[in-house]
């Protein structure tokens, strides 16, 4: 796993997710959107977090002045974690029990992405709520630190989520 001190010396990434509401609203950005907008652009805000790109002071002001951002993501990321949590102990039930689905080729694969997607949404949903308790963006950090890491990734390298 890479150091943190690796993850903060890194020169800032950009933030697809505030960009898009940058270019499109001005400062206000997040502001001006309603909360369907926030919620269809999740995923590059999942992948930013991952990534580290809204960990610099020009992204977190927008995170810190629209609380609606870090409700509306815990709250997919809470429903994203149950599901993957209930697939998840269903593999498990099914390798434990001697299940023929068990046997598959594909089983392995399937349980391992299961695996790798419940810890990554595990990961964001619990740093994300320190972060909404504290407002210290050391969590955000922790964050792209503990995904950097390649138990968290797919054989292409990419979070699953």
């Amino acid at each position: 796993m890479r150091q943190i001190s690796q993850v903060v010396n890194q020169k800032p990434k950009n933030s697809k997710f505030f960009d898009f509401f940058i270019k499109r609203y001005g400062e206000t950005a997040t502001r001006s959107a309603g909360d369907e907008e926030i919620y269809r652009n999740l995923k590059s805000l999942y992948l930013d977090l991952c990534a580290g790109s809204c960990n610099s002071d020009k992204y977190l002001g927008y995170l810190y002045s629209d609380p609606r951002i870090i409700t509306i993501l815990l709250n997919d990321a809470y429903k994203k974690l149950v599901s993957a949590h209930i697939v998840f102990e269903s593999l498990n039930f099914s390798r434990d029990n001697g299940s023929p689905i068990a046997g598959l080729p594909q089983f392995q694969e399937t349980y391992e992405d299961c695996k790798r997607k419940y810890n990554t949404y595990s990961t964001i949903y619990n740093c994300m709520t320190n972060f909404y308790n504290t407002s210290q963006p050391v969590y955000l950090t922790q964050i792209s630190v503990t995904l950097a890491n390649k138990v968290a990734r797919n054989s292409q390298g990419q979070v699953c989520l």
